[in-house]
């Protein structure tokens, strides 16, 4: 009894030693100061096998979003410490956000690419646990701690707005939208021009869970296949993030809760989320940012068909109290006929939301008018990975042949613009080599280009002049950034699409490391439907030579040369013997 009492105990010690070591890792430190600068550091995490800044191409790679306490942030950098200069910005008005006025400092880590292995899906939060698991860390630090705050006020960087749109709000993910993890929305806003010349005052409107957009085939495809049965539709008719909580960091600027869209007669969106912003400057030095963090619901995984996820829409929309024209002046109003068309403008121009339900104009004499709108159209992914390769089974006019139509996506998430492209395809043994041919290539290049082919090394490689736009300057998502390759390749002969073994593309910009894709098998390859047998109808199928032979019409080809040759060495010799 007592040795049984001695083993209870010694593993209840091992076990909060256990969950002591546990919960010591993963967190925010203060690596140094020096002067207004502190440098953060984020420990190594369960979840990561290395931290960003890691070259390893078998190893995760993870870009993360910084949120200071102050109002600042960074969003998709790769640096997993990372410096900030805490500065009084008397047009901001901003406080810091945690208790008693310390910097609640947030970091929430994106997986993005895999080299060898699938990104780790966020574990399940214990009960209770408000930040959602692993990919969240929040750590509170003490002013003083923070070093001596420049009371200076500083510069604006405008660049956080996208004034592609109205110049006056810019809306953006963290990372797309993923099951079962955590997701964030940043929202931006500034005045959107210089008149009126007073501060304005109004609200800033986040609508979330949207219709499912349901997901298809990429047009690139289709130009190999005939015609594609549509999905099933999914039971998921909207979105489903669950609203966690707002990082509100200014004094003027204030929440004002969720509300349902449903009693509003409003079918596109489920819910909406609002914030009150005060004494909003005009002179593009006062740009104010507030967050909303989401858990998204695990039954999106439903919103996979053949591998291809759904899309959702998230829409900010901002308005300015406009009760007296007099003194606000001819504020500029967004046309949107889309807005238009689901009802929000119609909402908006004649009710006011106050503490989480739309009221009256006449209950709360607040007149609003539209100035801003942005808008984030997001799929649904299994992933954060801007590389991917999809599989598309193609069965030919012969139905004893089968290809498979495939896409490589990229995307430049780094520092520089491109110069060349090498995409290096690996290619398994039940694939035909001497099959391959290209469909597109994007960035289209200027002159041909011929996929190369090494029978030993078993891949096929595309490597053109290309430019790339870095994401860092041109903007997360933004289409400079992405290129594309399409090609097919055929089965060999007696190979069943389940044999396929995996396949995995790289791309290499410029002379930096390969960055690999997951790697997609038989059974990830997208059929008609759920049966794999169900293939797509292909337009074509050449007959194609069988690997390490060559083609009877390629013997032909050079046979044609090499009489062509020797008739013209013949006409070349009776003409200097006749002619001398």
């Amino acid at each position: 009894m007592k040795r049984q009492l001695i083993l209870q105990l010694a593993a209840v010690a091992i076990l909060v030693l256990c969950n002591l070591s546990l919960s010591a890792q993963g967190k925010i430190s203060i690596n140094r100061t020096q002067d207004s600068l502190v440098v953060f550091q984020l420990d190594s995490l369960d979840i990561l096998t290395k931290l960003a800044g890691d070259t390893v191409a078998d190893h995760p790679y993870y870009t993360f979003l910084w949120i200071f306490g102050d109002g600042s942030f960074i969003n998709g950098t790769r640096d997993s410490v990372i410096g900030h200069v805490y500065e009084q910005r008397a047009k901001r008005s901003y406080h810091l956000a945690g208790p008693g006025g310390n910097a609640d400092v947030t970091v929430y880590a994106t997986g993005i690419y895999s080299g060898g292995s699938r990104p780790p899906r966020s574990l399940a939060p214990p009960p209770g646990d408000p930040f959602r698991g692993p990919t969240v860390q929040r750590q509170t630090f003490k002013i003083p701690a923070l070093g001596t705050i420049d009371s200076t006020p500083a510069p604006i960087d405008t660049s956080e707005i996208d004034t592609t749109k109205t110049g006056a709000l810019r809306l953006q993910l963290n990372k797309k939208v993923r099951p079962q993890d955590t997701l964030v929305t940043i929202v931006s806003f500034r005045q959107p021009g210089k008149v009126p010349t007073q501060p304005i005052r109004g609200q800033v409107l986040l609508f979330y869970n949207s219709k499912v957009k349901k997901a298809t085939v990429p047009t690139s495809v289709k130009k190999v296949v005939k015609s594609t049965s549509p999905p099933t539709s999914p039971a998921m008719s909207h979105g489903k993030s669950d609203f966690q909580q707002a990082l509100v960091q200014f004094t003027n600027t204030s929440g004002q809760g969720t509300g349902q869209m449903a009693a509003e007669g409003i079918t596109e969106f489920k819910n909406v989320l609002a914030w009150d912003y005060d004494a909003l400057t005009p002179d593009g030095s006062d740009e104010r940012h507030v967050f909303a963090e989401f858990a998204n619901d695990s039954t999106m995984w439903d919103l996979f068909k053949n591998n291809v996820g759904d899309t959702l829409r998230f829409l900010a929309v901002m308005t300015a109290i406009d009760f007296s024209p007099d003194i606000l002046g001819p504020l500029p109003t967004v046309q949107s006929a889309y807005l238009d068309s689901i009802g929000v403008t119609n909402l908006l121009n004649s009710k006011f939301f106050t503490d989480g339900v739309f009221l009256e104009l006449g209950q709360t004499n607040q007149q609003a008018k539209i100035i801003g709108v942005s808008e984030v159209i997001s799929p649904v992914v299994a992933a954060h990975d801007p590389n991917n390769l999809s599989l598309y089974a193609c069965q030919c006019p012969d139905t004893t042949e089968r290809k498979i139509a495939g896409v490589i996506d990229f995307s430049n998430d780094g520092k520089a613009p491109t110069a060349q492209l090498k995409i290096v395809l690996h290619v398994p043994d039940q694939l035909n080599l001497s099959s391959v041919e290209s469909i597109s290539l994007l960035p289209e290049p200027t002159v041909p280009v011929q996929p190369q082919i090494d029978l030993a090394a078993r891949t096929v490689t595309w490597t053109w002049p290309a430019l790339l736009q870095p994401a860092e300057t041109a903007g997360f998502g933004h289409p400079t950034t992405f290129g594309q390759v399409t090609f097919s390749i055929a089965l060999k002969d007696g190979v069943a699409l389940s044999d396929v073994g995996p396949m995995t593309a790289c791309i290499i910009f410029d002379l930096n490391d390969p960055m690999c894709t997951l790697s997609v098998d038989g059974s990830g390859v997208v059929t008609m439907g759920d049966d794999p047998t169900s293939v797509l109808q292909c337009q074509e199928c050449k007959d194609y030579p069988q690997e390490g032979t060559v083609d009877v019409f390629d013997w032909w080809c050079a046979l044609l040369w090499l009489l062509g040759i020797l008739l013209l060495l013949v006409i070349v010799w009776l003409v200097r013997r006749f002619f001398s």
